[in-house]
């Protein structure tokens, strides 16, 4: 898993949210364009795919006909599969460019961001020894308080003792172990032979930065992205069901109607604020583009249908 999330795509995207943000001044501002700029390059396969689930769509009839008459015959039914396909111009593998470009940009996009989260969440606490808590600034964006940790109401703005061991566990692979023992010279852990400990320096000392932005009693979040994570992805799924419907119950779209925002909720709802931002603004783009392509492709359609009518 770990060479899906960290890679040179990865690295990539990280040198670019650290460009864009020293240009625009803040990270979210960062996410959101570049999360656009990559479903833009995207464009081009995600039309081949909308292209080609519509073609599938239209032999669905003639698909299913075949599967009933050669049922016992799995050959022939292959054969003649590949025969409609033909005369019909199709390309399934088409049909999964997207998701094959999709899956390791998600992957890289996660990892960076985990990056990201991991290395400005040190900083805040090496800024905070080095030049007080007083000139540590929180990246809160909107609602979210601190863009570095979970968009959920329960959620502390900065990792305290009793979440940093989790947190420094979960990012063993991208710390800087000098930022570690910095830390331990400090006074804030200490690694002994049982471990490692979070010591009561650590906790005084996030207090203390929180205290400074004027954010004492507060947590993280409200839910508010995980939940829109959620409706986007369901909403996308219905415009999808709606639009192909045949199409959709043979892939179980009932299910995958659930399943997907289910899972958004829960890896949003797991993930930093970051991350959440991400998909939101990725799911709310791809609905627009949804929308956008259907009503290119249904005009397309319909003139189509009225020059073979007029001939």
């Amino acid at each position: 898993m770990n060479i899906l999330q960290y890679n040179f795509i990865s690295r990539f995207f990280l040198l670019v949210f650290n460009w864009l943000n020293s240009v625009f001044g803040h990270y979210a501002i960062a996410i959101i364009l570049l999360t656009i700029v990559i479903r833009l390059a995207m464009l081009p396969a995600d039309i081949k795919q909308k292209k080609s689930s519509r073609d599938m769509a239209k032999v669905q009839p003639e698909m299913n006909e075949l599967k009933k008459r050669y049922a016992n015959d799995p050959q022939m039914m292959q054969k003649k599969q590949q025969e409609l396909y033909r005369k019909h111009n199709i390309k399934p593998m088409a049909g999964c460019l997207p998701l094959l470009i999709t899956f390791p940009i998600f992957f890289a996009f996660f990892g960076s961001l985990k990056m990201l989260a991991s290395e400005q969440t040190l900083t805040m606490i090496m800024q905070a020894l080095s030049n007080g808590v007083q000139n540590v600034q929180i990246p809160s964006f909107l609602w979210v308080n601190n863009l570095w940790q979970p968009d959920i109401g329960y959620a502390p703005i900065l990792p305290t003792g009793k979440y940093l061991f989790r947190f420094l566990v979960q990012n063993a692979d991208i710390i800087n172990p000098q930022a570690l023992a910095i830390m331990q010279a400090q006074g804030l852990l200490d690694f002994t032979s049982t471990g490692l400990n979070i010591l009561p320096a650590y906790d005084t000392l996030v207090s203390n930065i929180i205290a400074a932005n004027n954010m004492t009693g507060h947590y993280n979040g409200w839910f508010i992205l995980p939940l829109l994570s959620g409706a986007g992805l369901f909403v996308q799924q219905w415009m999808t069901n709606k639009s192909n419907p045949a199409m959709a119950e043979q892939q179980g779209g009932a299910m995958m109607m659930w399943f997907m925002p289910i899972f958004s909720i829960w890896i949003c709802w797991s993930s930093n604020a970051a991350f959440a931002l991400y998909w939101v603004v990725s799911n709310l783009y791809a609905l627009v583009q949804m929308y956008i392509v259907n009503k290119i492709l249904d005009n397309k359609q319909a003139r189509a249908s009225q020059a073979v009518i007029n001939r």
